[in-house]
Order: C-alpha cells, then sequence, then structure tokens
C-alpha cells in the first residue's frame, strides 16, 4: 500500500567500504611485532595511516600501542573522533585485546577480540561513522555488493514481460552491455 510505517522495519546496514578498518595482518608484518610483542619484551607504538588508494592522500589516522599486561597482549588506540552532525570532538584512549591461537607447528595466528561484544574473533575491526572500532555484527556492517544485490530485479522484470522473455535473460544481456 505504501505510505509511513509500510515497507521492512530492518535497520538499515551502513556498508564496510565507508569507513576505516583495522587489519592485524598490516601490525603483523612490522620488524618489531615478533621481537616485542610476541615475545613479550617490550612495548611497540607507532601511527597507523589510511590514504586514499587513488590519490595518496592521508585519509586519517590513529596512534597505537601494544603492551602486554601479565600474559595477555593489548592494542591501545588514541585518536580523536569527529561527530559528523555537530563537528563535536572527542577523544578516544581504549584497548582491544588479541587472542592468541596456536597452530602446533605451523606457528600462531593473532585475532582481535571486539571491543564492545567480547564474543567476535577475527582479523579485521571496522569504523563506518562509529565512535570506537567494533566487529561487523556490533556496527551492523554489511560489504556493498551485498546491498546491491538483486537492485534491477524489478526493472529486469517488468522489460522481461514487455519483450516476452525471462528476467534472467534480460539481466545477463544488461550486464554483457555495460561490462
Amino acid at each position: 500500500m505504501g505510505g509511513i510505517g509500510s515497507g521492512s522495519h530492518k535497520q538499515s546496514k551502513g556498508a564496510i567500504e565507508d569507513g576505516e578498518k583495522l587489519d592485524i595482518s598490516e601490525f603483523v608484518k612490522i620488524p618489531e611485532f615478533k621481537e616485542r610483542v610476541i615475545k613479550r619484551s617490550k612495548s611497540l607504538s607507532g601511527k597507523y595511516n589510511w590514504t586514499d588508494k587513488k590519490t595518496g592522500e592521508e585519509l586519517g589516522s590513529i596512534y597505537f600501542m601494544f603492551k602486554c599486561i601479565r600474559d595477555n597482549i593489548f592494542l591501545n588506540l588514541q585518536y580523536s573522533h569527529t561527530n559528523c552532525f555537530t563537528g563535536e570532538k572527542t577523544s578516544m584512549n581504549y584497548d582491544i585485546k588479541l587472542i592468541t591461537l596456536n597452530r602446533s607447528n605451523r606457528g600462531n595466528i593473532y585475532l582481535f577480540e571486539c571491543p564492545q561484544c567480547k564474543t567476535y574473533r577475527g582479523f579485521k575491526l571496522y569504523n563506518a561513522g562509529s565512535t570506537y572500532f567494533a566487529c561487523r555484527e556490533c556496527l551492523k556492517l554489511n560489504y556493498r555488493s551485498s546491498k546491491e544485490s538483486g537492485k534491477y530485479d524489478s526493472i529486469c522484470k517488468w522489460f522481461g514481460n514487455e519483450l516476452g522473455e525471462s528476467p534472467k535473460d534480460i539481466h545477463y544481456s544488461l550486464k554483457q552491455l555495460f561490462s
């Protein structure tokens, strides 16, 4: 029927591609990571930058420090978050726990524990307009391609009915034409 209140009641999800991500594999590439962090001998700090892949322009940065407390490794993040609606800046300073998985004779794997839900363990954490870095589930994120799948189904169905062909064939033809 349309109108106010009709349609899906699911909360709209943001896209992963619209924000920054922390990837543990980027930190593991740091030469001192193994010596300082894995062996728990010293802390390791630095600056993590995000750049535009096309222009090389720096989009943002964050200060980090790996620290070992007892048998645990934590990644401390320090950055300034700007609210996109009010322009208000908030200084952020919090820890993310690293989980170590021992793969018998193939070495260890390091994963982030989501600082919000504490149940997600993975290689990446995201910040798509959020104050904190967290997992996809906590931030209700998905990939843009999954949001766009089925985007042209109704128009292909309409053209298919008008031309006497299947919507699948119309979709395939359009894809070939515009790819």
